[in-house]
C-alpha cells in the first residue's frame, strides 16, 4: 500500500512539472512514437520517479522485460538520456537507455 502511495504521489507531482519539459527527439532519434515496445538489456533495472539517477527508484525489472516507450528526456547535468516507459503492471516510471532497446 505505501509503494502504490508513494507512486500516485510521485505521478502527481510530475505530471505537475512535466510541461516545463524539452520538446521530445525521440521520433526523431528512433523513427517511432509512443507506444513502441522496449525490451530490458540488464537485470536488475532500475526504475526511477524522475529523470536521475539519485531519484526514488520504483522497482527493478529483470532482463527481457517488455515496456511500452513512452518519451524521451536528456539530462543536462548528467549528460545522460532517459526514457519513460509504461511497467506491465501499468505504472510509469523513467529508466536509463543504455539499458534497454526499442523496437519499432
Amino acid at each position: 500500500m505505501k509503494k502504490v502511495l508513494v507512486i500516485l504521489l510521485s505521478l502527481l507531482i510530475f505530471s505537475s512539472i512535466s510541461h516545463a519539459e524539452e520538446p521530445r527527439t525521440t521520433i526523431d532519434k528512433y523513427n517511432n512514437g509512443p507506444g513502441a515496445v522496449a525490451i530490458v538489456l540488464e537485470n536488475n533495472l532500475k526504475v526511477h520517479v524522475y529523470p536521475t539517477s539519485d531519484s526514488l527508484i520504483i522497482c527493478e525489472l529483470p532482463k527481457d522485460t517488455r515496456l511500452s516507450f513512452l518519451k524521451q528526456k536528456y539530462n543536462k547535468k548528467t549528460h545522460e538520456t532517459w526514457d519513460y516507459v509504461i511497467l506491465p503492471n501499468g505504472y510509469v516510471g523513467w529508466v536509463n537507455e543504455k539499458f534497454i532497446r526499442i523496437y519499432c
